[in-house]
């Protein structure tokens, strides 16, 4: 049976789903000392009473900047972190060799 981040996570659930996430993901940068408890806790209640994912919050709000923010998540999991432009990119140019 597979198991990891976002194993059996349904993307079309919806926002609720995405506490579990959100929860874990506030834990990270509270706990690696990226962000102060106090704004957490602020972006948190704009998170939920907007509807909107916690870590779109921190970003929109300058609270972290998204690079930190997957380094301190892909150190917390031991997975690494992948950039998905360089990705992209990179099978564009395969595909265009």
């Amino acid at each position: 049976m597979a198991s990891g981040p976002g194993v059996g996570y349904n993307v079309t659930a919806g926002f609720h789903d995405m506490n579990q996430y959100d929860k874990r993901f506030r834990n990270i940068l509270v706990e690696g000392g990226l962000l102060p408890e106090d704004k957490a806790e602020e972006a948190w209640n704009h998170a939920q009473e907007s509807s909107e994912p916690f870590l779109k919050v921190v970003v929109d709000k300058g609270l972290c900047d998204e690079r930190t923010i997957i380094g301190s998540i892909a150190g917390s999991t031991n997975y690494p972190p992948i950039d998905l432009d360089k990705v992209f990119y990179r099978i564009q140019a395969d595909l265009a060799s």
